[in-house]
């Protein structure tokens, strides 16, 4: 009699698009001006771009280098956890790394709403302090996560404005379908649990 295979499809769809992820592009753009100065991140790539100057950081970039490996390990211990769902060992691959991109997803929502308030609130009082001598005016205007804005800067008698866009880019769609999808593999998961089996102590 053949053994039913027990699979946890919403665990190899999940490990499918974690395994895609890490190469789908950046989750978030800025960009000022007619591309005078831009900003590209996501949780496995960076990208600062300064009037045709890109800015780099080798620590930067082996951190981000070291999540996307983990995400690619999570996605294959998921694959493997979710193939053989009632092993008693499934659970423990699929959990390394099943809520990854849920936190991933929060954290870069955390952080650019938080940089954004710094950016309106602070950084004017900031810049207003080191050139205090100078009458100037700073009127920074980032949107919250998406939209455009226009920003003035007079500094004596020079007025610049500039505009600055924002938003999410494609690849953060699959990124927060990816973290549902984690979300419904643990859930899922849970009819499938096992203990570990005893281990045997030698006399």
């Amino acid at each position: 009699m053949k053994r039913r295979l027990n699979v946890n499809w919403f665990g190899i769809s999940f490990g499918v698009l974690m395994l895609i992820l890490p190469f789908a592009g950046y989750w978030w753009r800025a960009e000022v001006g007619n591309g005078a100065a831009s900003l590209s991140i996501s949780p496995f790539n960076f990208d600062v771009n300064v009037v045709g100057v890109q800015i780099q950081s080798t620590l930067v970039y082996y951190i981000l280098l070291f999540t996307r490996i983990s995400f690619l390990i999570a996605g294959i211990f998921a694959i493997l956890g979710s193939l053989f769902a009632d092993r008693w060992w499934a659970g423990k691959l699929i959990k390394f790394g099943v809520m990854k991109p849920f936190w991933s997803v929060i954290t870069l929502i955390v952080v650019l709403v938080a940089g954004t308030f710094f950016v309106n609130m602070a950084l004017p009082g900031i810049v207003f302090g080191i050139v205090k001598e100078l009458p100037s005016q700073i009127s920074l205007r980032v949107p919250f996560l998406s939209g455009t804005s226009e920003s003035v800067i007079t500094v004596e008698d020079t007025t610049v404005r500039t505009t600055m866009s924002v938003g999410f880019q494609t690849p953060f769609v699959l990124a927060i379908v990816t973290a549902a999808l984690g979300i419904l593999t643990r859930i899922y998961q849970r009819r499938f649990a096992k203990e570990e089996p005893p281990r045997h102590k030698k006399g």
